[in-house]
């Protein structure tokens, strides 16, 4: 068994104890899965698609949904944590509406069709985390310090 420290905001969130598997999730209880996702991450990543240089999405992981800010627009989400870091969510709902730049509005409607499909969260030694649909990355973010 290892431990791993998830840090956010400068402090300790959650300290976990780790789990068999490469990413470290196999033995995660929903608590320990909703602690290492808490806060604000920086999406890097979304499959089959490409983020303008200077337009960053945002997660925003919260105890019972999960908010997101796409480049432009805010969105929420019901989100439940389930053992073996399973996710499901919910639908969208948008929060805010804005004028937005053509880039804006493909890289929100990326990022919201990538969570639609989201079922489940892997770790990265390096801190990153890997929102995934069956297995399959679907989005890559870092926390935001």
């Amino acid at each position: 068994m290892r431990r791993r420290e998830i840090l956010a905001g400068g402090t300790a969130s959650a300290l976990l104890a780790a789990v068999a598997g490469a990413n470290g999730v196999a033995d995660m209880t929903a608590p320990e899965t909703e602690a290492a996702l808490a806060g604000t991450w920086a999406v890097h990543a979304v499959k089959d698609a490409t983020i303008p240089v200077g337009l960053v999405p945002l997660l925003v992981f919260k105890p019972a949904s999960l908010g997101v800010f796409g480049g432009c627009n805010g969105f929420s989400l019901s989100l439940t944590y389930l053992e073996g870091g399973k996710l499901m969510l919910g639908p969208a709902e948008l929060n805010t509406r804005t004028t937005c730049t053509e880039d804006a509005v493909a890289v929100e409607a990326q990022v919201l069709r990538a969570l639609q499909r989201i079922d489940g969260v892997s770790f990265h030694d390096d801190g990153r985390i890997a929102l995934t649909a069956f297995g399959t990355v679907m989005l890559e973010a870092a926390r935001k310090t």
